[in-house]
């Protein structure tokens, strides 16, 4: 088993500590003495190789401008650009995403980073900004603090930073980016509004437009400053004044000012994009006299300012590593007042007069360094008095964290629409991440938005993949499940991407079991009369024919869709008018399809686990590791866990060791991976069909029965489309369909307001309920979900906040407005961590107030109403 050490093979007992003095308020300061973060974060700003130098806002624009003071802030700052009304500055701003790399998209959806250069008459002052917060669209909150408003920064300890920015990376396998990185002071956060209006895209438009011109936005600005339009932004301020034995909450500073102390007019175009925008370097630890990092000892801030220190020693390293030695030489970078440093010559590519003969040493008497006595310039400030001790620290996290979080939750609540959005977007990333574990500890939105998480979850937990080859209704299903427009025909391959929608699981509702079905208003989905509609995401992948496995077809393409099911419907044609590649035929039998398809899944898998087997038999027995966590560390890109592993190698009760395995035993592990992993249900489609009767019987003595549906999609999405134009009344499942003159005959005069059909419409609605309806029951579709969730054996839980009133927050009556879907045999405790994440839950309530162990098992009718008290 390897174990963790620093590159010169010093054991560490953990990665995410560094050394800290700490005072009694919580506070911390980073030692020089800290090996472990200054050799990550050295390394960190050298990983790329210079064609690909800048580990973050590789994509940016930039151009000049002039920063204009608008407000005497004398008394806030002795920095003497903002001491005279008028007084300009010349500035230097880039504008750039976070995480994509040089070539990637200016739409890609990711934070921005703003950074500004201010050639001041006392040197030169950076700020380095991010963008996330959205409570104004292009509203860009900065802290001259220089930690970012997101409403709170990312991480607390200085030492994740590295880890922050790497998950947005390519994976080091695969190489594609991958989900699965004078004595006195006052605070001052400074806020950059836009001036000329706002305008945003959506996720499709900005899909769509990065496919068209992945520049558009740094064209935009180019363009804009080309045809001689001038933007402005102005620089708003929070002030606060503090004690220096207080500390700053987490809630922060208060609202913005009425201090507007600039605006900036863009500027002249940057003659050459490579000599002014990218040699450009910007670095928190650039400031100027009555500037100072923020000292902030806070309990409740929880240390970041530990990150920010960790900052002010990176942004400069990284820019001697990608620039070079002297790049403070470089025109862009450059200060716009003398500059005399003979303590800093040398190095590659210095190409100024290196001070000539004055000497290099600090303290010389033959020619003695003047200084300018009057500037205070140190970073010190009263508030920085420390007593404490050298510890070792790791922060923890609390339910004051999320406090920011749920307030910009709720503004942007404020807008229609917005908070859907925000969901949607997410929702599409989250979707992409495999591990559950990992979509539990790092999607926890219920954090910080009560109403957002199972909003959330749903759209990215439960996931069916319909699979079959093409031609077999597979698409049709697809659209008679969902709202969705899946494209139909009767000729391979007809889908080539893989088709997203939300689908709608039917469950009994715990209004109906409390009796207040009147007033339940589900946030997503719908209950008619106790009867409630949970989403379900449902993924319509590519067409599979025979040879899947090796890639004939769009085998390997749907088979990498496969990794993101739980489970599997696979739609198979029974009327046999198609044969295993949809072509079109008479007298097939569909049974092969179920017996070649599962086979190509097995193969597949068993094929990715053959490829590496000797490496993986050897790092076994090296190890010494158990063959779960052997195996789970090659299943784990099909989103398995190590629960599932296990329940696998239960069921088959091998003796002998892994590395003593025949082929015949890998495939037996592997059969009972894949049963364990994607369980399937057959919808039987095109049961209207002549030839449908003999091929189902057959099937159905092959499979378990409680795995076969029988469905007619087109029909569903046939009697939709009426109801949808009112001509008939039609419940989503059910045997029954009324037209004007049946709710006539039953006493409504008005034939319930549906229109009235010719006689060839109402012959097929007759036809239709006499080949499907009355002799199945229904048409099957919906009874496809219902019969996926009884196979994961999905529990539906109702979190609340009252207990008593089932309500989910206040100012409304309404009830049960969440439900989530939890697996069988989940606890209270999995409901818990599932719905609120890591923040601590004091104890449960279940109905009537009674207090529930988090070990108990939910169940339908039991703890599945649960309310979660948060603390300690």
């Amino acid at each position: 088993m390897s174990y963790y050490t620093l590159a010169e093979g010093c054991p560490y007992a953990r990665p995410d500590t560094s050394v800290h003095v700490r005072n009694g308020s919580g506070g911390g300061l980073l030692l020089m003495q800290d090996t472990q973060l200054i050799e990550t974060l050295a390394h960190f700003s050298r990983e790329r190789i210079p064609e690909r130098s800048r580990t973050v806002h590789a994509k940016a624009a930039g151009a000049y401008g002039v920063f204009e003071c608008t407000h005497d802030c004398t008394d806030i700052t002795s920095a003497s650009f903002l001491n005279t009304v008028g007084k300009k500055t010349d500035v230097l701003l880039r504008v750039s995403t976070v995480g994509p790399e040089s070539g990637s998209a200016d739409t890609s959806r990711d934070v921005h980073g703003w950074a500004m250069k201010l050639y001041t008459d006392q040197g030169n002052l950076d700020s380095v900004f991010n963008n996330t917060v959205r409570t104004h669209p292009m509203y860009i909150s900065v802290d001259f603090s220089l930690t970012t408003e997101q409403p709170t920064f990312f991480i607390r300890d200085p030492i994740k930073f590295p880890s922050m920015n790497r998950p947005h990376k390519r994976h080091p396998r695969t190489h594609r980016p991958d989900e699965n990185m004078d004595g006195s002071f006052k605070y001052i956060k400074a806020h950059i509004k836009t001036q000329q209006g706002v305008k945003n895209f959506t996720r499709q438009e900005a899909t769509r437009i990065a496919g068209k011109n992945p520049d558009y936005l740094l064209q935009d600005l180019f363009d804009a400053i080309e045809a001689g339009h001038r933007s402005q932004g102005c620089r708003e301020l929070q002030i606060e004044h503090l004690r220096h034995d207080q500390g700053l909450a987490a809630q922060g500073l208060p609202a913005p000012t009425d201090r507007q102390i600039d605006h900036q007019p863009e500027p002249p175009q940057p003659a050459n994009y490579f000599t002014d925008i990218e040699q450009a370097a910007f670095s928190p630890s650039n400031m100027v006299p009555g500037w100072a990092s923020s000292a902030d000892p806070g309990e409740n801030h929880n240390d970041q300012q530990t990150v920010l220190q960790a900052r002010l020693f990176a942004y400069p390293d990284a820019a001697r590593y990608r620039l070079g030695t002297n790049y403070q030489m470089l025109p862009t970078n450059a200060a716009h007042v003398p500059v005399y440093c003979p303590f800093q010559r040398d190095g590659f590519m210095n190409f100024g007069t290196n001070y000539g003969d004055d000497p290099n040493y600090v303290g010389s008497s033959l020619k003695p360094t003047n200084f300018q006595r009057q500037f205070n310039t140190t970073t010190i400030t009263e508030h920085e008095k420390w007593v404490g001790e050298v510890v070792s620290f790791t922060s923890q996290i609390t339910a004051v964290d999320f406090e920011q979080a749920t307030g910009l939750w709720h503004v942007l609540g404020r807008e229609p629409g917005h908070q859907d959005r925000y969901i949607e977007n997410v929702s599409a990333s989250v979707q992409k991440v495999v591990s559950p574990d990992l979509r539990a500890k790092v999607y926890a939105f219920a954090k910080y938005a009560r109403t957002c998480s199972p909003r959330t979850h749903l759209r990215a937990d439960q996931t069916g993949v319909m699979n079959k080859k093409p031609s077999s209704g597979k698409s049709t299903t697809l659209n008679s499940l969902t709202d969705a427009s899946s494209k139909v025909g009767n000729f391979p391959f007809t889908t080539i991407d893989p088709q997203r929608a939300i689908g709608y699981l039917q469950i009994e509702c715990a209004c109906q079991r409390f009796k207040v079905s009147d007033k339940c208003k589900p946030n997503y989905g719908g209950c008619t009369d106790g009867r409630r509609s949970v989403p379900i995401e449902l993924l319509d992948v590519a067409g599979l024919v025979p040879g899947a496995h090796e890639g004939k077809g769009l085998g390997n393409k749907f088979l990498d869709d496969l990794r993101h099911a739980d489970a599997l419907i696979h739609v198979v044609d029974v009327s046999g008018t198609t044969d295993a590649e949809g072509k079109e035929t008479r007298g097939y039998d569909p049974s092969q399809d179920i017996v070649w398809l599962r086979s190509e899944i097995v193969r597949w898998v068993q094929g990715n686990l053959m490829e590496k087997w000797g490496s993986i038999k050897r790092r076994h027995a090296a190890l010494k590791a158990s063959p779960v966590d052997t195996l789970q560390g090659q299943f784990s890109g099909y989103g398995s866990t190590s629960q599932t592993v296990a329940r696998c190698l239960d069921r088959l009760n091998l003796k002998e060791p892994l590395e003593e395995w025949s082929n015949e035993t890998i495939e037996k592990v592997v059969n009972a991976f894949v049963d364990e992993k994607f369980p399937t249900v057959f919808a039987l489609n095109k049961i209207d069909h002549p030839d449908a009767d003999k091929n189902i019987s057959k099937i159905a003595r092959m499979q378990d029965p409680q795995s076969i549906v029988l469905c007619s999609a087109i029909s569903e999405v046939f009697l939709r489309r009426l109801a949808k134009q009112s001509y008939i009344k039609y419940v989503e499942g059910s045997e029954f369909v009324d037209t004007r003159e049946d709710l006539i005959e039953m006493g409504d005069p008005d034939g319930g307001g549906l229109k009235e059909m010719d006689e060839k419409l109402k012959s097929r609605v007759e036809n239709l309920k006499d080949m499907v309806l009355y002799r199945f029951g229904s048409t099957g579709v919906v009874q496809c979900l219902s019969r996926a969730a009884e196979v994961l054996g999905l529990v539906p839980i109702f979190p609340v906040r009252n207990i008593h009133t089932f309500a989910s927050g206040t100012g409304s009556n309404a009830v049960f407005r969440d439900c989530v879907l939890v697996k069988k045999n989940s606890t209270v405790g999995d409901v818990a961590r599932k719905v609120m994440g890591d923040v601590p839950i004091a104890y449960v309530e279940g109905a009537g107030g009674v207090r529930v162990s988090e070990d108990e098992v939910v169940a339908v009718g039991k703890h599945d109403v649960l309310s979660f008290r948060v603390g300690r």
